[in-house]
């Protein structure tokens, strides 16, 4: 994602960007397009904040023929005035609403989105939310590392994770330190995590 992220094609850009073709003089260029990544596995986010819920959106392509049909491109050029009209339709339908997300893209996008937040997992399986609780930053971040660690995954570092739970929970400073408001860590079945 990173790679997408450094081309500098963003929705609602209109700042130049700078290109050069190979061996080529640098020319000045304005991203009009939207980039499609067609691969075998999803990306795997490292941070799945709303920001990148704006910008990627999965498109289930679930369906697959029983048996594929040899004579589909003739059929298809058969009714060819009919899916230009189709497609002049809903061009209009475009321009005239704009672009809206189906049911399916919706769906899909969400459940990919749930897989790739940790943290809110982490949450749901070691914290407990309650307006009169509050859990201290410190205790909270050596359990999100041990959490993390113990699945193979980078926890990165408590600033980053503070900031992240700062999304979810207020944060106040206390005579002890900080701690996060409206959540505690669950006790673990043996006494500690």
């Amino acid at each position: 994602m990173n790679a997408i992220r450094g081309m500098g094609v963003h929705h609602g850009t209109r700042a130049g960007r700078s290109g050069r073709a190979l061996r080529g003089d640098p020319f000045e260029f304005s991203p009009v397009f939207k980039l499609w990544i067609a691969g075998n596995h999803r990306p795997g986010l490292r941070n799945p904040d709303p920001a990148m819920r704006r910008r990627l959106h999965l498109l289930p392509l679930t369906f697959i023929p029983s048996k594929p049909d040899p004579e589909l491109p003739e059929a298809l050029k058969a009714e060819a005035a009919g899916i230009l009209a189709w497609a002049i339709r809903g061009c209009v339908a475009w321009q005239a609403q704009g672009l809206t997300q189906c049911a399916a893209v919706k769906a899909a996008s969400a459940e990919y989105f749930a897989e790739q937040d940790l943290l809110e997992e982490w949450i749901a399986e070691r914290c407990e939310t309650s307006p009169n609780k509050s859990m201290p930053a410190r205790a909270a971040f050596s359990n999100w590392k041990h959490w993390a660690t113990e699945r193979g995954e980078d926890a990165g570092t408590e600033k980053r994770f503070s900031a992240e739970l700062e999304r979810h929970f207020a944060k106040k400073r206390t005579m002890t330190g900080r701690e996060f408001l409206g959540v505690r860590l669950l006790p673990a079945e043996g006494g500690t995590w």
